[in-house]
């Protein structure tokens, strides 16, 4: 199925620029990342929004499998998703900052 696989390839770009090092911020890996990262939230925001709208049109009648499978695709994938500040935030590229950490256990 090509638009998991190529959510799921924005997934692992984004994860990847969690692995860089202070002297690698001008890497391909970090520009891609920059680039890929709004791309990935535009996407998973699109998705859930367009998720919610059409289940609620459905009635009883459920959503495609495909559909629903993107949709828990992306729930289990942003919550341990790891991204780098630079990343998320391209303007700021000359700090340094560790890695971005989402996890369950961080929002308890």
């Amino acid at each position: 199925m090509l638009p998991h696989a190529c959510l799921k390839g924005l997934f692992d770009i984004c994860a990847a620029s969690a692995d860089c090092e202070e002297h690698q911020l001008d890497s391909i890996t970090m520009k891609i990342a920059c680039m890929a990262f709004p791309m990935l939230m535009n996407r998973c925001g699109d998705v859930l929004r367009y998720y919610l709208a059409d289940e609620r049109q459905s009635g009883q009648f459920p959503l495609p499998q495909s559909r629903r499978e993107e949709v828990a695709f992306i729930l289990e994938q942003l919550p341990i998703l790891e991204v780098h500040p630079t990343a998320t935030n391209p303007d700021d590229s000359h700090q340094s900052s560790p890695p971005t950490i989402i996890s369950k256990k961080d929002q308890n």
